[in-house]
């Protein structure tokens, strides 16, 4: 969606080259400057937009530990997580100022996609099912 939407550098940090690689290639990423997971935190002084997408921080998993220090107070941090709503990524970055985005906007916003393309309705994500979804989660 970034790449589609004109997004035109990218970092990306694995816990294995061998993952990373395989995302460049399967997004077609390949100008992407992919930084070793131990250098991942010295890596943010020029992002604008940091985005979780590893199942770290998940309820059941280990946080994501990263140090926001570099990280601009104007850059997005967006968790793909959804179970806790509010993940440790997301509360450092809130408490230092940074916008954030938490995952279960975007599970929605990706099951109406699903929903349009299999039933061919496309369903309304409003702030009442967002609520009641919020109230199942954990």
């Amino acid at each position: 969606a970034l790449k589609d939407a004109g997004v035109k550098e990218f970092v990306l940090s694995n816990r294995t080259e061998k993952k990373a690689m395989k995302i460049v290639k399967a997004f077609g990423l390949e100008e992407a400057e992919i930084v070793d997971w131990e250098a991942r935190s010295s890596a943010l002084n020029n992002v604008t937009m940091l985005v979780n997408c590893s199942s770290l921080g998940m309820t059941g998993q280990p946080p994501l530990v990263i140090d926001l220090s570099a990280l601009p107070r104007k850059s997005v941090v967006c968790d793909i997580v959804y179970s806790p709503l509010a993940t440790p990524l997301l509360a450092n970055a809130k408490a230092r100022g940074n916008p954030v985005a938490e995952g279960l906007s975007m599970l929605l916003h990706q099951g109406r996609l699903g929903f349009k393309q299999w039933f061919r309705i496309d369903p309304a994500v409003t702030r009442e099912l967002y609520e009641e979804v919020a109230a199942c989660v954990k």
